[in-house]
């Protein structure tokens, strides 16, 4: 967007017949709105932070006394809520939620425990568990990506006295207390294993977690306000910010609650600098308090209680500039604790989520900000080449420099990061290619983009530091789950479902689906992993794992089931359908398909057993798959198997060698066995 645009959007902006008396807006437009009021009996909307899946952005609105919302706001003209998981019951105060890259919310109460919401598929959140153990409330949660770990502020009752509680999520649904600190803080920062913590009346507390048996503190110094509320750390290192939350009659009227900004380059051996302070130029009644702040680049984002949205160009940290206002209730007369809550500047395309403590979720849209781009990352790829390539879709801003753009990657946590560089496609879309080291099994990256004007934009938003993307790379076969066996058995009135795999890749587990034909059109889910312990995934094994379902008390009837494997990020794989009939037992024995040699050379034969009382009589096919999932032979296609023993043969002789797939498929079942061509 170039400056007369702005000028444009700032006159219409100032024009608009839907522009209240009371609001004050610079360089700031409104995108979209979505009320949430029907979710709180007491209008109490919390804090927002958002996430990215499958190219598509959401925000996690904490709803105090209702629940978390999920809303879609790819389209920020158009916010849809897509799920709702009501607070447990006998909760209340639910302020914060955290997303996990894995694929998980954990939402924090007073009182109440730690929520887990299982949140793959955004459009049908829902709860997987509740943890308790050695509190009784906690105000906010942090998750550390780097070491897999929740770390639980301000909790209450714990019987090693620790306020601050640290829980081991590796595996997500089901945490482990591994340390905790006795020290209160409102709010924490952390950075690899610097810990920051704020506190009301106490100034800011800097930790050394690394050894979480011996938690250091490095240093603890006074702000000089009394009101330190939470706080966040530049890029850099070098620069802090310290919020403070005043409420009425607290602190000194002229000022309110507000910025300051802190040298802490050598926090370890020296005192912090304060280099400045900022507070907004309409606090009439010196009850404006900041409520967080966020730094991007050198801007700084703020969600202020009675001030709204406020933004200030922090390039000389001893100078601030605001160069941002959406305040959309001037002059504030009706107390504190009203406009904006909380703000979450950190979506690939720079759209603003912020929430309004009495309505619900705005979308806003900082003028001045970097290019929006949007990235379809992908959790699990095949890996034939040494080679992984990607790209990503500018949607707004100035048009992005490629010779500007960089993305950074690494294979594990503990390397410093790589660069690559990116190339124009065409007019909107970048791609990029990254060689590979032999040997990767995952990378983990970052995108750095920047447009005509200077103006960057991360993706995902809080890289470096606290989020990136994961990438798992398998070298034989493109699916997460490699299948060799799903067949339906009936044994009375009921249905065991039994699968096979031969491997796994960051499987969480698996998922049923049921039809009943002729009654349901559709295909309905019937067990979860995450309600049903046997159907958890192995997550990454190179063994044989069985898994068994019992489908119970069916009537006559056909029946179709379909089983989908997701992994730890979501990624969904189908295998079936297959189909039995409760009246007829004729497929209630398990057929055998059996190849040899295996590996083989040019030539493999195959055999098929049947038992005595399996006769089909609808058509078979048994065919070649390569690992990109096209067929390459067709042994037979739409026969009818009525033999007790079948045998043939694959010559492949004119094939290259690698991993292939032989499918048998029918109504009633189907089976996958890998083979191996050497030559």
């Amino acid at each position: 967007m170039n400056s007369k645009t702005v000028i444009v959007v700032l006159l219409f902006l100032i024009m608009s017949p839907e522009l209240n008396a009371g609001e004050i807006i610079s360089n700031i437009q409104k995108l979209g709105f979505i009320n949430l009021t029907h979710r709180s009996t007491n209008n109490s909307i919390a804090n927002v932070t958002g996430f990215t899946k499958n190219g598509r952005e959401y925000a996690i609105v904490a709803v105090s006394d209702g629940g978390i919302s999920i809303v879609d706001v790819t389209t920020p003209s158009n916010p849809v809520e897509v799920s709702f998981v009501p607070i447990p019951t006998g909760a209340d105060r639910l302020y914060y939620a955290e997303y996990y890259s894995r694929g998980y919310i954990y939402a924090t109460m007073r009182p109440g425990p730690l929520q887990i919401i299982n949140v793959k598929d955004p459009s049908n959140a829902f709860e997987v568990g509740q943890y308790s153990q050695g509190f009784s409330e906690a105000y906010r949660p942090w998750v550390d990506e780097r070491n897999n770990r929740l770390y639980l502020v301000d909790t209450e009752n714990n019987p090693n006295s620790y306020n601050l509680l640290i829980l081991d999520i590796s595996d997500p649904e089901n945490p482990t207390e591994i340390g905790g600190y006795s020290s209160t803080y409102h709010h924490i920062y952390l950075r690899n294993d610097t810990l920051w913590g704020f506190t009301f009346g106490k100034g800011v507390s800097v930790l050394d977690v690394s050894d979480l048996s011996n938690i250091l503190l490095i240093k603890r110094f006074d702000p000089g306000l009394p009101q330190t509320h939470s706080g966040w750390l530049h890029d850099n290192g070098k620069y802090l910010t310290v919020d403070h939350e005043y409420a009425p009659g607290e602190g000194p009227d002229s000022l309110g609650g507000h910025l300051q900004i802190f040298n802490v380059e050598n926090i370890s051996t020296a005192n912090p600098i304060l280099l400045s302070e900022y507070y907004t130029a309409t606090n009439h009644t010196g009850e404006a308090s900041l409520h967080h702040s966020y730094w991007y680049y050198n801007l700084i984002y703020m969600s202020y209680w009675t001030e709204g949205v406020r933004i200030i160009d922090a390039s000389d940290p001893t100078n601030p500039i605001e160069v941002g206002v959406y305040d959309w209730e001037d002059p504030n007369i009706n107390g504190i604790y009203r406009d904006a809550w909380g703000i979450f500047p950190y979506l690939p395309s720079r759209n603003l989520l912020v929430t309004d403590r009495k309505t619900g979720l705005y979308i806003l849209d900082f003028l001045n900000d970097g290019p929006g781009i949007r990235h379809l990352h992908k959790d699990t790829l095949s890996l034939n080449q040494n080679t992984f390539t990607g790209e990503f879709t500018q949607i707004n801003g100035n048009p992005i420099i490629a010779d500007s753009c960089t993305v950074y990657w690494r294979r594990q946590v503990t390397e410093p990061w790589n660069t690559t560089s990116v190339q124009q496609k065409n007019d909107s879309t970048f791609e990029f290619s990254i060689s590979l080291p032999p040997g990767t099994d995952k990378i983990e990256y970052y995108i750095e983009v920047s447009d005509n004007n200077g103006n960057k934009t991360r993706a995902p938003g809080k890289a470096p530091f606290l989020e990136w993307y994961s990438t798992y790379f398998i070298s034989d076969n493109p699916l997460p789950v490699n299948l060799i066996l799903f067949t339906a058995k009936v044994r009375n009135r009921n249905v065991i479902l039994h699968w096979q795999t031969a491997s796994e890749i960051n499987n969480a587990g698996f998922i049923l689906k049921r039809q009943i034909v002729g009654k349901d059109s559709n295909f309905i889910q019937i067990a979860h992993y995450a309600h049903n312990k046997q159907l958890q995934g192995a997550g990454n094994s190179n063994t044989t794992h069985n898994y068994y379902y019992i489908d119970k008390d069916l009537q006559s009837q056909i029946i179709r089931y379909v089983l989908l494997s997701e992994s730890y990020s979501g990624k969904i794989e189908s295998f079936g359908p297959i189909e039995v009939n409760i009246g007829n037992n004729r497929f209630s024995e398990t057929t055998e398909l059996q190849c040899f040699p295996n590996p083989f050379n040019d030539i493999l034969k195959i055999r098929l057993n049947l038992t005595q009382n399996q006769l089909y009589d609808s058509p078979t096919s048994l065919y070649i798959l390569n690992i990109t999932g096209e067929v390459v032979y067709t042994i037979f296609e739409n026969k009818i198997i009525t033999d007790q023993q079948n045998v043939f043969t694959w010559n492949a002789q004119d094939t290259a060698s690698g991993v292939y797939f032989l499918v048998l498929s029918s109504p009633q079942f189907q089976k996958i066995k890998k083979v191996i061509l050497l030559k």
